[in-house]
């Protein structure tokens, strides 16, 4: 039998796991358990999904999951 859905496996392991769905809360788990004692850090500790780089006034805020595409400019000399 065929079964679409797909359950997020919640557990303590001495292993990095990989999975899918459930809104990033094992990677949210990962990074609270062993990268935020590890690192002591006031900034990361705001649990931030991305930064800001301090270059402007309001700061420009980069995620992750960002993507840089060229721009495409029309040439209206011909």
């Amino acid at each position: 039998m065929i079964t679409t859905n797909c359950p997020i496996p919640f557990s303590d392991s001495d292993c990095v796991l990989l999975a899918h769905g459930g809104g990033g809360r094992m990677t949210h788990q990962l990074i609270s358990s062993i990268f935020y004692p590890a690192f002591r850090k006031s900034l990361l500790e705001q649990d931030h999904g991305g930064c800001v780089i301090g270059v402007v006034p309001k700061g420009v805020h980069i995620a992750p999951d960002s993507r840089c595409r060229a721009r495409r400019f029309r040439d209206f000399r011909t």
